[in-house]
């Protein structure tokens, strides 16, 4: 890496959510990120849909950086139980976004490139506390235009709450 930084030097974002009546949600937003070698924008669209204990989102990504257009296109769906944040999830997606905490100081290199993801989690809270879980993902990466390479990830949750209200 030597002199090359790895986080965006300034990164801002910013969501509007709406529930729409009848299990329907709509999202705006815009974000930011200032690096080294690009100035990203992106304008954010999406919208979801409650179906009992599920829970399916579609959102779209309009990122545009020296002069260039480049589409981020993400489907989601969990499965609660128990609590709001107890939920088996999937998703599916086409591109880089900038909301990829994983990927934050590859931006840069990926925005522009092609991205095929697919990926599960499962996440569970435990001792009235702690929210725990993990998620598998895999990524068909573009390194260079025409190239690709095959990603796997796994991330782990451990976060602890500070507050916690029980529902009856």
């Amino acid at each position: 890496i030597g002199e090359k930084n790895v986080f965006p030097q300034l990164r801002l974002a910013y969501s509007f959510f709406q529930y729409l009546g009848k299990g329907f949600e709509g999202d705006v937003g815009i974000r930011y990120a200032k690096t080294p070698d690009v100035n990203l924008y992106a304008f954010v669209l999406g919208a979801g849909k409650y179906i009992g204990s599920y829970w399916l989102n579609a959102r779209g990504y309009f990122q545009l950086t020296n002069n260039n257009l480049y589409p981020v296109f993400v489907a989601t769906g969990r499965y609660y139980y128990n609590t709001k944040y107890d939920y088996y999830s999937v998703l599916v997606g086409y591109g880089t976004s900038p909301d990829e905490r994983m990927f934050t100081g590859l931006l840069n290199d990926r925005v522009s490139l092609k991205s095929y993801r697919i990926g599960a989690g499962y996440n569970r809270f435990i001792l009235n506390k702690l929210i725990t879980g993990i998620n598998l993902f895999y990524n068909n990466q573009e390194y260079v235009a025409g190239k690709t390479n095959n990603e796997w990830t796994i991330s782990l949750l451990l976060q602890y709450k500070l507050w916690f209200k029980k529902h009856k």
